[in-house]
């Protein structure tokens, strides 16, 4: 059977292209001091959130060094909320979450329990499920509002897709579930600096979250 050049050179061009684009997406980029992104989530009722997330680096926190997240939040009909979330840089622990509302501050040794989904924090590393050597659904690129082209590898889930990129803080670049887009990359960028300064973060004694309700479940 007799192939045309011209097929083989479109079979050719279609592979390499294909294995270019494979290359862009190498799981999450390490994040600098200063990384920040913006997530727009759409919620139930048409109501819809944003939160900027900026990667605030290392220290020693609570005599361990540690990197840290700050999220930015406006909650409809509560305002907004200001959290950090300070990581071991060792063994990948939380070790430290700080909550800052109007003028007070209160830290925890533990996560507050509404946020123990992993899905929930954060990520400033890659995720097993969206590793580089998993089966990707397709390539594409995706443009914010604000004009940014990024290069995305899309994900299949149980209920829908992830767009997640090499380019961006924190990875995230779009969900859908069930046909329809829960949240999406609106903006990001550099230089950014954290609304709760982190000498308050290290200076503030977290309480202990574990033996808080620990204390609540005996006879």
């Amino acid at each position: 059977m007799k192939i045309e050049k011209s097929v083989l050179f479109a079979l050719a061009l279609a592979f390499f292209l294909s294995d270019a684009f494979a290359a862009k997406y190498t799981g999450f980029k390490e994040p600098e001091k200063g990384d920040w992104a913006v997530l727009s989530m759409n919620l139930d009722k048409g109501g819809k959130m944003e939160e900027k997330l900026i990667y605030l680096g290392e220290t020693t926190m609570d005599g361990q060094k540690a990197y840290g997240v700050e999220l930015q939040v406006e909650i409809p009909q509560a305002g907004e909320m200001i959290s950090q979330f300070w990581t071991n840089k060792k063994t990948d622990e939380e070790l430290k979450y700080v909550i800052k509302r109007g003028e007070q501050l209160m830290c925890m040794s533990a996560s507050m329990p509404d946020m123990e989904e992993e899905s929930q924090k954060p990520m400033t590393k890659t995720p097993e499920e969206y590793s580089p050597e998993k089966p990707v659904l397709r390539f594409d690129t995706y443009t914010t509002p604000t004009g940014k082209k990024v290069d995305v590898a899309v994900f299949k889930t149980d209920d829908g897709e992830v767009w997640v990129s090499s380019e961006t803080p924190f990875g995230i670049v779009k969900m859908i579930k069930n046909g329809k887009t829960v949240l999406y990359l609106k903006d990001f960028g550099t230089g950014a600096k954290p609304r709760i300064p982190v000498s308050q973060a290290a200076s503030c004694k977290a309480m202990d979250l574990g033996a808080l309700f620990g204390g609540f479940g005996g006879n």
